[in-house]
């Protein structure tokens, strides 16, 4: 096709493609480089060939079968060709290069450094945590011919052969190196890389470097006094150096420079630096967190406070959140088994069925179907993104099935039955300063069996009741929920229990969420936890077996006397005990709120029962509380249940129930 005759950009790529091939420019190119190589020992010109037909692809691939006139499409060409970029490396007696992987792979020297061999960092992990997932990818490129870029085991085998490429370069010797802590100071590990190395005994000799002490005496840590004055500090943080320490004499090269005096004072304001949050007062207060002009909030905001008064304020107030990377985590797992319970529970309520009702071919075939209605809102569909997460899900799915079939089972020893399954509430109180605020949510579930009522709570994790949490604020969940079922009818309904339900084996051996596949529970009972009421009929109606001769009961974690009573040791409230409980919790939650409207948030996270809020909070790095420094936690005292019920009951004779 003659050049004037071309109308489409496709045209006149193959049109001057065609015209580069006969003045044989690849052949020339070629010729230069072997011409070059021989003297200089690079090839500087194999990067233009590539690079010019990167151009005409480029161009065919945006506007193909555009109609452009010769001489915009002739600008188009120049500007891409004015643009392009080659990396060459000057060949020197004795030089240092520093490049990544993928631009080095034709390079190759004596000594190769490859640092950060740490897990997940090199090789890199690969995910599927974009926006459109792999699958979805794959469909489009199956039903359109459009590429989204390389697909998942594409990638995967991308990093592999960059590992190859990084273990070659070196001719004579390879060092490899990996961090033991990541910048926010938590330990990190190495990559398997170094552990299969180590196992195929490849790696010769194994170094180890540790930070400085106060009486070190490798003097490399002063080869660069900039950095061995960032380090000072540390230094002084572990203790005083001794006289003979290069420390001091390194201390007195410091004091003899002004500017040096001056860089020396900068890092040591540190140690006078106050970790302290400035309370935000009532009026920023109520802005934050009642934009409104009324105060709303859930049980949840109220023991994240209680917790730690500074992360309620940069996660309710300043609306702070890490960036979603489409990973699943605990939270996911327990809205993935919530939502099938709670779906389980309305297919039986429209059956008009209780769960004892429900049979194996119900659960089966539902646990199926509500399952496959769930997942896909999971994590925008993450559970069906590749075969591991597949795994996870059928994990997840064995364990809602084998719930289905403990809560049936129950059901069929107990006259109690589910009356309301995520059920919402809206509550008023009033603050010890006289202010009104509120308190919603929503009741897990609720059974009843006449006036007697049972509040459940699902739990995926490891939290069990206890009444100091209670009184503490916490964990507050179940006295609430309880105190809202009350609100309808306090006089007549009677509190029969306040249980956690867990969806994961053993509150004390569940640990995370899926469970390993080898675990089975011994007894049913290890899946609850919770309060009773001390009433010998109420939990016969909870455990019809409780009526039998058997010590245990196979539903309530629950021992039996010989005379037919409960072991005192047990979790076991009067009424009289429920109701005072009520009350006090109802003022822990105004003393809790009455600090909220003040605005005060001290960095202060509470401690109780070895439980560290600072263990799993995404704002570390914000807050940088750090008992090292001077940070003092809250220390929640252990209080058994026995010395709480005692305070319980001095309280209604009129005594004082100390918190």
């Amino acid at each position: 096709m003659h050049w004037k005759k071309s109308t489409s950009s496709k045209q006149k790529c193959s049109i001057l493609y065609d015209w580069l091939i006969k003045q044989q420019i690849p052949e020339k190119l070629a010729a230069w480089d072997e011409k070059e190589f021989q003297e200089t020992q690079q090839r500087p010109h194999a990067q233009v060939w590539k690079k010019v037909i990167t151009v005409l692809e480029e161009i065919v691939h945006v506007s193909e079968n555009d109609n452009i006139p010769s001489e915009t499409f002739l600008t188009i060409v120049e500007d891409a060709f004015s643009t392009l970029s080659y990396s060459m490396i000057p060949s020197t007696l004795d030089h240092v290069m520093v490049t990544s992987i993928e631009r080095g792979y034709s390079m190759e020297g004596k000594v190769v450094f490859i640092p950060g061999i740490n897990e997940e960092q090199f090789p890199a992990r690969i995910e599927d945590s974009g926006f459109i997932t792999d699958i979805e990818k794959q469909q489009i490129r199956k039903k359109t011919g459009t590429s989204l870029g390389p697909d998942l085991m594409h990638l995967i085998y991308q990093e592999q052969f960059y590992v190859y490429l990084a273990m070659t370069r070196a001719k004579e010797c390879l060092f490899l190196s990996y961090t033991s802590f990541n910048t926010e100071g938590k330990e990190s590990s190495p990559s398997f890389l170094i552990r299969n190395l180590k196992r195929l005994g490849y790696i010769q000799e194994e170094m180890f470097s540790t930070p400085p002490t106060p009486n070190t005496t490798d003097l490399s840590y002063l080869a660069h006094p900039n950095q061995a004055l960032s380090l000072f500090p540390s230094i002084l943080r572990q203790g005083i150096p001794s006289e003979n320490s290069i420390w001091v004499p390194f201390r007195d090269w410091i004091m003899s420079n002004n500017n040096r005096k001056k860089c020396l004072h900068t890092y040591m304001s540190a140690f006078s630096y106050s970790n302290q949050a400035v309370p935000l007062g009532s009026e920023l207060a109520n802005k934050l967190f009642a934009p409104k002009g009324h105060f709303i909030g859930s049980i949840s905001q109220f023991e994240s406070y209680r917790k730690c008064p500074y992360q309620y304020f940069l996660q309710r107030g300043l609306h702070l959140e890490s960036v979603d990377q489409a990973e699943l985590d605990a939270r996911d797992f327990g809205n993935y088994l919530h939502a099938g319970l709670n779906n389980f529970g309305k297919e039986l309520s429209q059956s008009i069925k209780q769960w004892r009702d429900a049979t194996d071919e119900d659960i089966e075939s539902l646990s199926i179907t509500i399952s496959n209605t769930i997942a896909p809102r999971i994590k925008y569909g993450i559970l069906h993104s590749d075969a591991a997460q597949k795994y996870t899900k059928r994990l997840l799915n064995e364990t809602f099935k084998q719930t289905l079939y403990r809560l049936r089972n129950w059901s069929m020893h107990s006259s109690f039955d589910t009356v309301q399954l995520e059920q919402q509430f809206y509550m008023n109180l009033v603050d010890e300063s006289g202010k009104l605020f509120a308190l919603t949510g929503k009741i897990d579930r609720i059974d009843q069996s006449e006036n007697a009522i049972v509040i459940a709570d699902y739990k995926t994790g490891n939290v069990s009741a206890d009444l100091q949490s209670m009184l503490t604020g916490y964990h507050l969940q179940l006295i609430v929920y309880l105190m809202a079922a009350l609100e309808k009818d306090k006089e007549h309904l009677l509190p029969a229990a306040l249980v956690y339900i867990y969806l994961s084996g053993d509150a004390l051996i569940s640990k995370s969420i899926p469970p390993d596949e080898d675990y089975i529970a011994n007894n049913n009972n290890q899946y609850i936890s919770g309060y009773f009421l001390h009433d010998v009929n109420t939990l016969a109606e909870l455990d019809h077996s409780f009526n039998s001769d058997n010590i245990s009961t196979p539903y309530l974690p629950l021992t039996k006397l010989n005379s037919g009573g409960v072991k005192k040791s047990h979790k076991l409230l009067s009424k009289e005990e429920f109701n005072t409980l009520i009350i006090k919790v109802k003022e822990v939650l105004g003393k809790i709120h009455h600090k909220i409207s003040e605005g005060q948030i001290p960095i202060q996270p509470a401690i109780y029962n070895h439980k560290n809020p600072c263990n799993y909070c995404i704002y570390r790095s914000i807050c940088r509380f750090d008992r090292k420094l001077g940070d003092k936690p809250e220390w929640i005292p252990n209080k058994t249940d026995a010395k709480i019920k005692e305070e319980l009951t001095n309280h209604k004779s009129g005594g004082e129930c100390n918190e």
